[in-house]
């Protein structure tokens, strides 16, 4: 039920994105709207991660979840003036989600939190990003914003190819066992008249069956 209402969170925010676009007519607009929903996608897949690791069964995994999505919430109202007066609102947020998804994954899922180790240092520089867009303001902000998208950028295409290597590579076989590999066929020129070769030689031939 929680991960339906987290949802419904989602598809609001990704609703309140189009904003964005539509009240700029300009490029600005739809480049905008990308890294809010570039940002905004990193962490609702980071707790669609969460929740397969660490099903909300007991109250006290179901009641960060519930602040988690108090945060979602926040970004959402921000979205449309997350440029501009909102940024605060949607930095505050922002750095609320990222805090509560690694506080679950360290308590509660034991060996599976081991990967939070390599994705916690992207999460925490894209909140530092928007707490310096938002002190920045309107004018200048915007590089900041520019910055953290580059920075989930660079992680995926560094990240992603090792996550997806899907190399063949060949079994290691012990010692006294040798890889017995199927034998080529050979081409039709390579077959000889033995029955020749064996006259020619001055010996018997032997017929060859088949």
């Amino acid at each position: 039920m929680l991960e339906l209402f987290l949802d419904l969170v989602f598809v609001f925010l990704i609703t309140q994105i189009t904003d964005l676009i539509t009240a700029s007519h300009h490029w600005t607009g739809y480049a905008q709207a990308a890294l809010v929903l570039v940002l905004t996608w990193w962490m609702y897949d980071g707790y669609a991660w969460l929740a397969n690791n660490v099903p909300p069964d007991t109250a006290g995994r179901r009641l960060p979840l519930l602040a988690a999505m108090v945060g979602f919430l926040a970004m959402a109202v921000a979205v449309p003036d997350a440029f501009g007066d909102a940024a605060w609102v949607f930095a505050v947020g922002y750095f609320i989600v990222v805090t509560i998804h690694a506080a679950q994954f360290w308590r509660h899922s034991g060996d599976g939190a081991r990967p939070i180790g390599s994705v916690l240092p992207v999460s925490y520089a894209v909140v530092a990003l928007l707490f310096l867009a938002a002190s920045l303001g309107p004018q200048r902000g915007w590089i900041a914003w520019a910055a953290a998208g580059l920075v989930l950028l660079i992680w995926l295409l560094v990240r992603l190819p090792s996550a997806f290597d899907v190399r063949i590579r060949r079994p290691v076989l012990s010692p006294d066992r040798r890889e017995t590999r199927p034998q080529r066929p050979r081409p039709a020129h390579h077959l000889v008249d033995h029955r020749r070769m064996a006259a020619h030689r001055g010996q018997p031939s032997h017929r060859l069956n088949g």
